[in-house]
């Protein structure tokens, strides 16, 4: 899949947090959060956009056409070119039907990833904050650690941070 090019800095940030926030996903429940497939009409890259839609939610406009290869994508109407029809299935919805968790359950699971998630990076959370989430609390290893950082901060203190937003956001 095509990455938005955000300057370096955020992409290795970027890169290394997306594959974080899949692997917690992974290891609580044994699958990939996205699997994306080739069809007859369509490639895995817009399958893979369409399993992110479908759990996130319909991609900013500024971020769906900013990419080299989005016209491909996406039509000017912010719509995937090549798949028509999306389940949209939030999180918890998934946790707790697919995978059985409880209510309360997956909705702290959700609250966890889901601000790490953000489509766009200057409301993505970052993982230093999110390290302080309660659903992490019992976690092995992570008895006591408590970082100076409030849950769900998107970054603002993360020296570069906000001038390669900045450099987005033109």
């Amino acid at each position: 899949m095509e990455h938005v090019v955000y300057g370096e800095y955020i992409n290795i940030q970027l890169l290394s947090a997306i594959a974080n926030i899949t692997q917690v996903f992974e290891l609580i429940t044994g699958d990939y959060l996205f699997d994306p497939q080739s069809g007859t009409k369509y490639g895995k890259d817009d399958d893979h956009i369409a399993q992110m839609i479908e759990l996130l939610g319909i991609f900013p406009k500024t971020l769906a056409t900013s990419g080299k290869w989005s016209q491909e994508i996406f039509n000017r109407k912010n719509e995937l070119r090549n798949i028509h029809r999306l389940r949209h299935w939030a999180l918890p919805d998934v946790l707790r039907e697919k995978y059985h968790f409880g209510v309360q359950e997956a909705v702290k699971i959700s609250e966890l990833l889901l601000p790490m998630l953000e489509l766009l990076p200057s409301e993505r959370a970052n993982a230093g904050g999110m390290a302080n989430h309660s659903f992490l609390e019992d976690t092995k290893g992570m008895e006591g650690v408590q970082l100076p950082i409030e849950v769900g901060t998107k970054g603002e203190n993360i020296e570069g941070w906000a001038t390669e937003i900045k450099k987005t956001n033109k």
